[in-house]
């Protein structure tokens, strides 16, 4: 069982655009010892919570109290808010006029980290950020999402050649059923590959696999009826795509698409992108029936 250790530190004095108007977060994800019974930490977070209602109940500029705050925060203006509130175009529910922002994840030592983190996100914003009307997390190219992605969020800026990327979540929006119990399998013992992948290949088909720089594996397999896409960063699912048209699918890839290039609503990395172009377009060949 996990449980979370929180501190802050909040100023008596009243609130102004260097202090006050931001409150961080000191996280401890706790775990239950199984031969002690005594609680240990297992990982760590460091969340703030924006405080944009106060904000525009008083003097000071929401700009202002960002970039007072730090490097973090400040990049945050102009992809989250309008005329110091929420975006309405991102926060369309209105559910919220405060803003949670999950700075680091250190869950190393957490089975089901990805799922873990998840957690932390949901019961932030069941709890003590309860007032928010968005969730916010940063990611690095190359970082898995697809926890993210599962969990409701939305690439608001895709990370690239360096520059941090950003997801988002509107807290008003029914989330989908993602509530962490117990880790699903150890860590180091992933869910294998599904069965096609290690089948005979058939005259007709075309598979080829691919590891990217972070070591994840995908596997592709094209045939004249049917695309089948698996790899570990989707926890081993398989996306198949009936009668296919490879030339449409490729160049659909090929698109400089905003936020991030997709596929089955799949987001890839440049590299994963450019592997997974040159399958399609290798499958050319093949027509749909």
């Amino acid at each position: 069982m996990l449980a979370l250790d929180i501190v802050t530190r909040i100023p008596l004095y009243r609130p102004d655009a260097d202090a006050g108007f931001v409150t961080w977060l000191d996280i401890r994800v706790l775990g239950r010892d199984s031969a002690t019974g005594e609680d240990r930490r297992v990982g760590a977070a460091l969340a703030a919570i924006v405080h944009v209602g106060a904000i525009a109940d008083s003097d000071e500029s929401l700009a202002d109290v960002l970039d007072g705050d730090g490097g973090d925060l400040q990049a945050l203006y102009s992809l989250y808010f309008e005329r110091d509130w929420l975006h309405r175009d991102i926060a369309r529910t209105g559910a919220g006029s405060d803003l949670l922002y999950m700075s680091t994840f250190d869950l190393d030592r957490c089975d089901s980290r990805d799922e873990v983190a998840v957690s932390v996100v949901r019961r932030l914003c069941d709890t003590l950020a309860s007032g928010c009307g968005l969730a916010v997390v940063p990611y690095c190219e190359g970082d898995r999402i697809a926890h993210w992605l599962a969990a409701g969020f939305e690439v608001t800026r895709a990370a690239r050649e360096g520059a941090v990327g950003y997801l988002h979540m509107d807290t008003g929006l029914a989330p989908p059923d993602f509530i962490f119990i117990a880790p699903a399998r150890a860590r180091g013992g992933p869910a294998a590959p599904p069965s096609w992948t290690s089948e005979a290949q058939a005259v007709d088909e075309c598979r080829q696999e691919f590891r990217n720089q972070h070591g994840e594996r995908w596997i592709a397999s094209a045939t004249r009826e049917r695309f089948l896409l698996t790899g570990d960063d989707i926890s081993w699912d398989t996306v198949r795509v009936d009668h296919p048209s490879y030339e449409q699918l490729a160049a659909k890839l090929q698109l400089d698409e905003v936020p991030a290039p997709t596929f089955a609503g799949i987001i890839l990395n440049r590299e994963e992108q450019l592997w997974l172009t040159a399958v399609l377009l290798a499958a050319r060949s093949f027509r749909a029936s």
